[in-house]
């Protein structure tokens, strides 16, 4: 049987920060990508890890909507995430 009880405050400002680490370094490898050479192999491994970091904050948003029990905007969220995920591809 799985349990059901919320999270704890201390667990929900963890992931709090970890979501706000992970848009920032969407932000940075996005920026860092832009000035590198076009075509470069290292732009490509920037450009890839901020597509990671942003789907990764995306999930991260879901789950903190979902455990304030926001089923709609959390559903978005994941929506967000998997178009963007067919977007790349």
């Amino acid at each position: 049987m799985q349990n059901t009880e919320p999270k704890s405050h201390l667990q929900q400002i963890h992931t709090t920060y970890i979501n706000i680490v992970c848009f920032f370094l969407m932000l940075f490898f996005g920026f860092i990508g832009g000035w590198l050479p076009m075509y470069s192999y290292w732009k490509n491994i920037s450009w890839e890890l901020a597509n990671t970091s942003f789907i990764t904050g995306c999930v991260l948003s879901s789950v903190q909507l979902a455990d304030k029990k926001w089923l709609i905007p959390s559903a978005g969220f994941v929506l967000i995430s998997i178009s963007f995920i067919g977007f790349l591809h």
